[in-house]
């Protein structure tokens, strides 16, 4: 009786109908949230797979156009006062940047020959090469294992020494040690002050140049002899003399990072941050004021461009199969909640009768 009060006549159908309206509703929420669930954890996934230098923004110029509208040689503080316009550039966007203290910026020479680098550094014939890098993060992104930071140059008889650091695997492939002395061409000669070892060595600081971690074997081609390529660190109070060492400046770049934090992306979210990335390349590149009022284009670049267009285009592939699963699933709910709808009716036919 108090089943034919709630229900009226038809109580099982009553309940049969409910359970169907209840299993249908739970469908259609939660078939949606676990798609999203599934496309941000394949989202994810793809970031953290992706090398660090593609997970952030990295803006480079030429030596002589930065030097050009500085008018005059370059500082270290010049290089952090581009830093922060940058930084500020690219806040105006939505961009979910990591804390400002993994930014880093700094100063790269060209190579140069140490044609009286140790028998270890020959992989072959020709001479290795080292490059001259200037990182103002070096303290953060690296461990003092032995000696000191590099601090000044010297001149002396016509001649420049450069206090540079380098890490193990460097000193251990040019067998070098806190106190070497190793000569370069154009007149340039390397003091080793002290032996690092990399901290964080999967970040972009290590990644973008692998020169910096630890030497490469470069081959140009068969008929090119392989060479030895390596890096010293060099200090801020350094930066003017390179530039006066007589190295070629135009093959100078100065370099600044700012690594992203995406462990919070959603999929829904990917059409936004594909706006906020173009928006940072085209328009988050100009220096006004850290180059005393001339505008100076800077190239952004990131590699998480290419890999969001990829995402896009298989999450839109998938989706498109999805889509066709929900309105089969749409349309067979619709037609067993109809049918039991029908069920209840007839059993309750005498009950609307009267």
């Amino acid at each position: 009786a108090a089943w034919t009060q709630l229900t009226g006549t038809g109580a099982a159908a009553s309940i049969g109908l409910a359970l169907l309206v209840g299993v249908c509703v739970f469908i259609c929420v939660a078939a949606p949230r676990a798609s999203l669930h599934n496309r941000t954890s394949a989202l994810q996934q793809l970031f953290a797979t992706m090398p660090a230098a593609e997970r952030s923004m990295d803006a480079t110029v030429g030596y002589d156009d930065f030097d050009a509208a500085a008018n005059g040689k370059i500082q270290a503080a010049d290089i952090t006062a581009a830093k922060l316009e940058l930084s500020g550039n690219l806040a105006k966007t939505r961009l979910p940047f990591a804390p400002a203290a993994t930014d880093w910026s700094g100063l790269t020479t060209a190579f140069a020959l140490a044609p009286r680098a140790a028998a270890s550094a020959y992989a072959g014939p020709q001479a290795p090469q080292l490059e001259m890098v200037y990182r103002d993060a070096l303290p953060r992104y690296s461990r003092l294992v032995a000696g000191r930071l590099p601090d000044t140059d010297t001149i002396s008889n016509g001649s420049r020494t450069f206090q540079a650091a380098v890490t193990e695997a460097t000193a251990a492939r040019f067998s070098l040690k806190a106190g070497s002395r190793l000569p370069l061409a154009d007149g340039v000669t390397l003091a080793i002050t002290g032996i690092l070892q990399p901290r964080s060595p999967a970040t972009a600081f290590w990644t973008i140049d692998p020169t910096l971690a630890r030497p490469l074997t470069i081959s140009g081609g068969v008929q090119s002899l392989p060479y030895w390529s390596g890096a010293v660190f060099v200090g801020p109070g350094e930066i003017s003399g390179l530039q006066g060492a007589g190295l070629n400046t135009s093959d100078f770049a100065l370099e600044w990072d700012f690594p992203l934090r995406l462990g919070g992306v959603t999929a829904d979210q990917i059409a936004t941050l594909q706006h906020e990335v173009t928006a940072a390349i085209s328009t988050a590149g100009t220096l006004v004021t850290s180059t005393n009022g001339n505008p100076t284009n800077v190239t952004i670049a990131t590699g998480l461009a290419t890999d969001l267009n990829t995402f896009v285009g298989a999450d839109g592939a998938i989706g498109t199969l999805l889509s066709l699963l929900f309105v089969s699933l749409t349309l067979i709910g619709a037609v067993v909640v109809l049918l039991g709808a029908r069920l209840l009716a007839e059993h309750r036919d005498g009950e609307f009768a009267l």
